[in-house]
C-alpha cells in the first residue's frame, strides 16, 4: 500500500523498488540513481548494486568482461549464457581466453538437471560478481 504524505512517497518496500530499477532503460535509471542520490547517497548505491541484471554482460566493455573472467567461474558462466541469444553468446565467449571459452561453451552446450533452476543460480553469481566489480571501481555501470 502507497501512502503519500507532502512530497515523501513510501513505498511498500525496497524489493518493489529494485523490480522497477531492473525494468528502466539505462538513461532513465542513471537519471532517477542521479537524483536520489543527491538526497540518499546510501540509497541510491544500494539501488544501482541491486538493479543490476544479468543482460548487463552484453553490454559491458572488452576490459571489463576480462575482469568478469578472472571473477567468475567458466562453468557458472556457460550455464548463465544458456538461452541468450546467440550473437550475445558468441561476443562474450569470444573475448574470453581460448581453455576459458571452450570450457564456457561445454556447459552452455551440455543438459544439465533443473536447467531453469541452474541458470538462475548461475546468473545470480554473474550478477553478484559484476556487483563486486562495481564496488571496487573497476567496472562502471
Amino acid at each position: 500500500m502507497n501512502k503519500e504524505t507532502s512530497n515523501t512517497i513510501f513505498l511498500n518496500g525496497k524489493n518493489k523498488l529494485i523490480k522497477m530499477f531492473q525494468l528502466l532503460s539505462e538513461k532513465e535509471k542513471n537519471s532517477l540513481l542521479n537524483k536520489v542520490g543527491q538526497k540518499n547517497p546510501k540509497l541510491a548505491e544500494e539501488l544501482r548494486f541491486k538493479s543490476i541484471t544479468f543482460e548487463k554482460i552484453f553490454t559491458i566493455n572488452e576490459k571489463e568482461l576480462r575482469m568478469l573472467f578472472q571473477q567468475v567461474n567458466p562453468s557458472i558462466l556457460g550455464i548463465s549464457l544458456k538461452g541468450s541469444p546467440v550473437q550475445y553468446q558468441r561476443k562474450v565467449l569470444s573475448l574470453a581466453p581460448r581453455e576459458y571459452a571452450e570450457k564456457a561453451f561445454q556447459m552452455m552446450t551440455s543438459k544439465i538437471n533443473d536447467e531453469d533452476k541452474s541458470i538462475i543460480k548461475s546468473r545470480q553469481k554473474v550478477i553478484d560478481s559484476l556487483g563486486s566489480l562495481n564496488k571496487m571501481g573497476l567496472i562502471e555501470f
